[in-house]
């Protein structure tokens, strides 16, 4: 009996899990194709990754997309389960440096702040501001007061590199919030 009810769990897992990658596809052509129906059904399952965040315990990269611009950029998506000051760890794609250890400058936006970093070819940890859910992180090219960024400038790994830091938490924690 005990059997049977696995077996039914089991079955239904494997039907979402096979219902969500059939909408992405190989292509990705909900997202690309219909963006609309595509942001509705990922708005409304969005407690999911945020639910992962908080069993891991630190916010989890969920995608990151190259920008359709010339001068290049890259969006990422993060789910938390808190909101305050993340540290993520960003490497920029080889080609999009104008050399080898030579430094590029860019501008990482979330939740309307923005802030300047020079990055090199080797990870570099930035602070973003998050919030309780999905933030979006837009990196793009800076003016070149570092050094010409290359177009095409794009991320090619994104790590967390830590836990969020927020005085909700640290009440949360406390008993206070």
């Amino acid at each position: 009996m005990a059997l049977g009810g696995i077996a039914i769990v089991a079955t239904l897992f494997a039907v979402a899990v096979s219902a969500a990658i059939s909408l992405t596809g190989y292509y990705d052509a909900l997202r690309t194709n219909h963006p609309g129906t595509y942001r509705g059904l990922e708005d409304r399952f969005a407690f999911v990754p945020v639910w992962a965040a908080a069993q891991r315990g630190h916010p989890v990269v969920l995608r990151i997309d190259a920008a359709d611009s010339p001068r290049g950029g890259s969006t990422i998506r993060v789910a938390s389960a808190d909101s305050g000051e993340a540290p993520l760890a960003v490497t920029l794609a080889s080609a999009s440096l104008v050399a080898p250890g030579v430094p590029a400058a860019v501008n990482v936006k979330s939740l309307g702040q923005t802030r300047r970093y020079v990055l090199s070819d080797s990870p570099t940890t930035i602070s973003v501001a998050l919030k309780r859910g999905i933030t979006d992180i837009v990196i793009q090219p800076s003016s070149p007061t570092a050094a010409p960024v290359a177009p095409g400038l794009s991320v090619s790994v994104v790590t967390v590199a830590g836990a969020v830091t927020s005085s909700a938490r640290e009440d949360r924690e406390r008993g206070n919030g």
